[in-house]
């Protein structure tokens, strides 16, 4: 087979997740006797401007290469003007400002909550801790979705800035305007028939600009609650639209969130690619150009915009397409018009997650779930003794965690778990590796971030760590879940993260926890009890040599491309 591989970046010395199992396919491939050239550009991984934009880079030379018979096509990417790319961003949030008087797509928004939870999801600044309690200060219009049992009334404590009126709303329907004199602090009280979910904005005649501040403030909400006739149940204001994807069920969550990309239209889809990029011209021509050479196109990632690319210039040259997403449920970039697009245009698509696969099997689509594969180490037991003298553990025992973002609700639910441990009397550290600069933030007490290590250091930290903990809240392959079963070490997954807790079988070879209190339990049960981590490990090293071995990875994969021919 002659085979296309269309891919954003890949840099072979900074290889992990996605990229190391597409290189490995690819180089598998080739051994076996097949073509295989790749056509990406000349960039690393792109870093986030925090303006809504990703930068790419001209990292490595364009041009043919080729390394053990695999061909790389690069091509360079080009310099978009920042100021035209903060447009288009700002052209991006005008677009979503426009639904939030949507109310129809918004009320969707409370199939996914807990009894007793809102969500403060649109037009919302994040919550701010001020002497006397919390505050969320509010935009122009802002809305939440709630969740509260047979709701009557909501209470609001509410503070402006200026005199001006402030109008409430429950599902578009219940209107009512409360006035208020400038910095008045008050309570105030919206009555309406009962029901269990819906829909609140607020609204404001004017906004204020602090000094020194770029936000423009509406006004500031420091409390809320809603009331039925068993009495007042306090919702809070920390769970903004990030904390509600990070912790929501997930299959709801992605079907939400497919709508939500209906909706947002093809517009939004093409600026989010733009975005997104890779901005490489060249590589575009030279993919449309050359597809027609090759049996058979794959194509990925998302969220950048080369899956697309794969699948248009397959389309095209009316060859099979294979989409490879490596698809994260929870984040928002992965859905848009053009990804799902081109997942519809594959004759195949690859992947680990359980909620996309459902996904593209009720769209008709032919699903294939490839392990991420792992080669066997070289080393039945590495010299640990000098990992231990280089990072000063000495007898101490420590858990790993390689695995996507090391932020947000998978850290917090990492610091909780050590505390607890430690609390309980376990002498343990954590040892953070991940290539994203997000882990620093999880250095403190008990915890050490050490970036992407050297293969010969991540083998010893894998022989010599109790267990791998998985506090993730999104994954696109598991491949530290089969490493960790390679060196025979239990696993503790979150449950919430449909790949690792598809993976593990609770209770043989790891633990699936729901909570931060699970996985302390969970760790503690595998830290005073050497047999039952010593048992676990070797099912899951079993499971990993039976299922996972990289070379029967690509024994089946090569046997799928062929039926596709």
């Amino acid at each position: 087979m002659k085979i296309m591989v269309v891919w954003p970046y890949l840099v072979p010395q900074y290889l992990e997740g996605a990229e190391s199992a597409i290189w490995e396919l690819s180089n598998g491939l080739v051994q076996r006797g097949h073509q295989v050239e790749i056509f990406t550009t000349c960039s690393g991984p792109p870093g986030d401007s925090g303006n809504g934009y990703l930068i790419w880079n001209n990292y490595l030379p364009r041009g043919k290469g080729e390394r053990e018979g695999l061909v790389m096509w690069r091509f360079p990417v080009a310099r978009i003007s920042s100021a035209k790319a903060r447009r288009d961003a700002r052209r991006l949030q005008i677009q979503l400002s426009r639904q939030v008087g949507d109310l129809q797509a918004n009320s969707k928004l409370t199939k996914i909550l807990k009894d007793g939870q809102a969500s403060l999801f649109q037009g919302w600044y994040e919550e701010e801790r001020w002497l006397d309690g919390p505050a969320r200060w509010s935009g122009k219009t802002a809305l939440a979705a709630v969740s509260c049992g047979d709701t009557r009334y909501l209470k609001l404590k509410m503070l402006s800035p200026l005199r001006q009126k402030v109008t409430l709303s429950v599902d578009g329907e219940i209107k009512r305007e409360f006035a208020f004199r400038e910095g008045e602090e008050k309570e105030i009280v919206l009555e309406f028939p009962p029901r269990g979910r819906f829909v609140f904005s607020v609204e404001v005649e004017a906004l204020f600009k602090p000094k020194l501040d770029e936000r423009k403030l509406g006004v500031a909400v420091r409390s809320l609650a809603c009331g039925s006739d068993g009495g007042e149940r306090e919702l809070g204001l920390g769970a903004g639209f990030r904390r509600l994807l990070e912790q929501a069920p997930e299959e709801p969550l992605s079907e939400l969130l497919w709508e939500r990309a209906e909706s947002l239209g093809q517009n939004f889809s093409r600026l989010q690619d733009r975005l997104i990029g890779p901005p490489s011209p060249r590589l575009e021509s030279a993919v449309y150009k050359e597809a027609r050479g090759f049996d058979l196109v794959i194509g990925g990632r998302l969220p950048a915009s080369t899956l697309s690319l794969a699948a248009n210039a397959a389309d095209k040259s009316s060859r099979p397409f294979v989409a490879i997403p490596c698809f994260l449920s929870r984040e928002l970039t992965h859905y848009r018009i053009s990804a799902l697009q081109a997942l519809l245009k594959a004759r195949l698509v690859v992947t680990e997650s359980p909620t996309l696969a459902d996904f593209m099997r009720a769209k008709g689509k032919d699903v294939y779930t490839m392990w991420a594969g792992c080669a066997p180490s070289e080393r039945e037991e590495p010299a640990g003794a000098s990992f231990r003298e280089r990072y000063r553990l000495g007898d101490r025992a420590f858990l790993l965690w390689e695995g996507g973002k090391a932020e947000g609700e998978g850290l917090r639910r990492a610091k909780e778990s050590l505390s607890v441990l430690r609390k309980r009397g376990m002498d343990v550290e954590l040892l953070v590796l991940s290539q994203g600069g997000g882990g620093r933030s999880a250095a403190g007490k008990g915890i050490r971030f050490l970036g992407k290590l050297p293969h010969g250091e991540l083998e010893e930290a894998y022989a010599q760590c109790e267990a791998l903990i998985l506090p993730d809240v999104d994954l696109s392959f598991g491949a530290s879940v089969c490493r960790a079963w390679m060196w025979g070490k239990p696993v503790l997954v979150w449950k919430g993260c449909g790949i690792s807790s598809g993976l593990v079988e609770g209770g043989k070879d790891g633990f699936i926890c729901a909570d931060a209190m699970e996985f302390a339990l969970s760790a503690e049960m595998i830290l005073r009890n050497k047999k039952l981590a010593a048992k676990m490990g070797e099912i899951g090293k079993k499971k990993a040599k039976e299922r996972m071995d990289r070379s029967r990875v690509i024994d089946d994969f090569e046997e799928v491309l062929r039926n596709l021919l």
